[in-house]
Order: C-alpha cells, then sequence, then structure tokens
C-alpha cells in the first residue's frame, strides 16, 4: 500500500472511531442522572428507578436499576440491577448484574436518541430493551424476552428526569 494511501486509511479510521466515541458520549451524556418511571411489567401497574454515571474515567457508564410491582396473588416484588457498558470502544458491549442472581452480556447499538440493548445467552434468558429519549426529560423503556425464537413484550414505562 502506498504511503499516501495508508494515511488516508488512518484519517477515516480516527475519524470513524472518534464520531462513533461522540455519538455514544453525546447520547449517554443526555441520560446520566437520576430518573423515576411507572408503567406496568407482565401486565401489572409497576415503579421504576434508573440512574445513569460514567465511571472509572469515563470508560464505561454505570446504570444502576429497580422496579416493584405486585403480582397475581397480591405479592410486591422487586428486583434491582447494575449494568456496565463500555463507552468508546470499536464494539458496543457490557455485562448485567441482578437480585436474581443473573448476570449475562451485553451488546448495544444507538441510533439518534434510541438505544437498543441486546440481552442474555440462548442457554438460559435472552431479550431485547429499547430507550428512547423524548425531549430531555423523558424515557420511554420497552422490554422484551425472546421464547421460541419470537421477542414477547413484558414491560414498558415512562420514566421522567429527577
Amino acid at each position: 500500500m502506498k504511503r499516501h494511501q495508508l494515511l488516508f486509511v488512518l484519517v477515516l479510521s480516527v475519524a470513524f472511531f472518534s464520531t462513533r466515541a461522540q455519538t455514544n458520549s453525546s447520547f449517554f451524556d443526555q441520560i446520566e442522572g437520576d430518573w423515576v418511571g411507572s408503567g406496568n411489567l407482565f401486565g401489572t401497574p409497576a415503579t421504576f428507578t434508573m440512574t445513569w454515571e460514567k465511571v472509572l474515567s469515563d470508560q464505561f457508564i454505570h446504570l444502576q436499576f429497580s422496579n416493584s410491582f405486585k403480582d397475581q396473588s397480591g405479592t410486591t416484588r422487586s428486583m434491582e440491577s447494575k449494568a456496565y457498558y463500555k463507552l468508546g470502544a470499536d464494539k458496543n458491549n457490557g455485562h448485567w448484574f441482578d437480585s436474581r442472581g443473573v448476570m449475562f452480556g451485553l451488546d448495544y447499538s444507538l441510533q439518534e436518541n434510541e438505544l437498543t440493548v441486546l440481552w442474555g445467552d440462548p442457554e438460559t434468558e435472552e431479550g431485547k430493551t429499547f430507550y428512547r429519549l423524548v425531549g430531555s426529560s423523558q424515557i420511554e423503556v420497552k422490554d422484551y424476552v425472546k421464547r421460541n425464537g419470537t421477542y414477547s413484550q413484558f414491560g414498558e414505562a415512562v420514566y421522567s428526569k429527577k
């Protein structure tokens, strides 16, 4: 490869990864902070909280999440979780840990004001979650689980920034 071709490829690579990091940073800058939501889980009313915070020298964004709902018997159920999303990497991924004792990998993609997260493991549990920014103070979230090759919605919420 000629020297000027190599330089051109290098410049394009730097521009691509810089743009990607800025896109990640811009979206995650907007969702940083504390959020409170209401919606439903498994067809019943539920409440939610989430906090997004850049951590570890801004190499990751940390999500702290909780939900609470009453099941059909009237018993209050809740779950807490933590997730870490890698920022500015050539592969958008992360890891999820929750109070059920579950941990799995995350793969995410960004498109304007939307974050799509594919999560889970084909051997245990798989799903996807969509986050959509609505203005600067609301996020709509929809959760799906994959069963027999088909995604079924099990939760949705609208969050407001605290």
